[in-house]
């Protein structure tokens, strides 16, 4: 009987099929293992990707020229004190501005810590640098209101938050190129403005990074 026409008996096919298992079982398992590799090393190149990628939305900056002037309208700060915004706050300095309201319990708080935050880092620009946010629900936001929000977010000496009549504020931020329409429904922004040096502003997100916000305005401050 040539070997071609032989039959394997039951018992050898039994145990060559057993003795296949971890072989076929091994390489089922290295396949498994370098797919789960795969994807964790696709997952942890996301995860580490992601702040960079976040931080280059946030980073973008869009130059705006200006051709309206400030309002240089009647505000009250967080402390009360009674100022004209343009001449007191803005005139000759370099600051950035921002919107809020303190009732708002999504973005603005995250506003609040972002500009904290920026302080932080400005430590040692604090004299050439100042920080002002503008409620566009002034309506609701008395200068206590605003003195208390700015203690939540920790505000240092060199963030002014302003509050004032509407229709002054209404004027104030439209010449800002924002809007008090619904202040619930408002995105977060922040203007750059180098009033010391002149030049375009520049719009950001509001929630940028503040190592990126602090590095613009060391930026300005450098141009001296």
């Amino acid at each position: 009987m040539s070997n071609a026409s032989r039959l394997v008996s039951p018992t050898i096919a039994a145990n060559s099929a057993q003795s296949l298992k971890p072989i076929i079982f091994g390489r089922s398992m290295n396949i498994h293992r370098r797919y789960a590799t795969l994807r964790c090393t696709g997952a942890l190149f996301l995860l580490a990707a992601w702040p960079m990628l976040l931080n280059r939305a946030l980073a973008a900056t869009e130059a705006v020229a200006h051709t309206t002037p400030i309002a240089d309208v009647p505000v009250r700060t967080q402390t009360n004190r009674s100022l004209h915004f343009y001449d007191d706050l803005v005139k000759q300095r370099i600051v950035a501005v921002n919107f809020i309201f303190t009732t708002c319990s999504s973005v603005c708080p995250l506003m609040g810590v972002r500009f904290a935050q920026t302080q932080q880092l400005l430590r040692d620009s604090a004299a050439d640098v100042s920080l002002i946010s503008i409620s566009i629900d002034p309506s609701t936001d008395t200068p206590e209101r605003l003195q208390a929000w700015s203690e939540k977010m920790h505000a240092a000496p060199g963030w002014t938050l302003v509050t004032g009549a509407k229709p002054d504020i209404d004027t104030l931020v439209k010449s800002l190129g924002a809007s008090t329409v619904d202040p619930a429904s408002h995105a977060p922004l922040t203007i750059v403005i180098d009033d010391k040096h002149g030049g375009p502003w520049q719009r950001l997100d509001g929630l940028t990074d503040p190592a990126v916000l602090a590095r613009i305005l060391r930026e300005h401050a450098a141009r001296d």
